[in-house]
């Protein structure tokens, strides 16, 4: 009978724990962030590629080294609705309802490439080292917003 209790109370602790937080995107102005419009200049094609060496973070700091890395690379062509939806991110129009997106910095691959060419010239890149906790980009984005980033290039990466 006691072993039996013991099952029972494991089993319907394991069923009824969920170890996954939920989290809502919202479409809007971000109220813990202030930002301009993120996507301002002309491209032609827009990559993502994602590095789980650690070595992306080294490299990409300007436009040149951001050449340089793609040069190298292969990535996947982002979609009008990726690009969508990352330019809300970028410029604070989108974002998750949560208060502390700190969580995300140890559940996601760590770092993310997004860049904006015309003519194989780089235009505009955003990377993102989710262990570090740092954005750069080009433009300048003041978003900080990694948890609606997390979802955004996880939903690349299944494409």
């Amino acid at each position: 009978m006691l072993r039996q209790t013991i099952i029972i109370f494991i089993l319907t602790l394991l069923t009824s724990c969920n170890n996954e937080p939920s989290y809502d995107i919202q479409w809007g102005p971000n109220p813990r962030q202030k930002c301009g419009d993120w996507l301002t200049f002309d491209y032609d094609n827009a990559t993502y590629y994602h590095d789980t060496s650690g070595t992306l973070w080294k490299h990409v700091y300007n436009d040149t080294t951001v050449s340089l890395y793609i040069s190298s690379h292969k990535g996947k062509t982002l979609t009008p609705d990726n690009i969508k939806n990352l330019d809300a991110i970028l410029s604070c129009k989108m974002f998750c309802g949560t208060p502390d997106d700190s969580i995300f910095v140890t559940l996601t691959n760590p770092e993310h490439l997004v860049s904006f060419t015309k003519d194989n010239k780089v235009m505009g890149y955003i990377s993102v080292d989710f262990y570090s906790g740092r954005i750069y980009s080009l433009p300048t984005t003041k978003s900080e917003e990694f948890c609606a980033l997390k979802y955004l290039f996880q939903s690349v990466r299944r494409q």
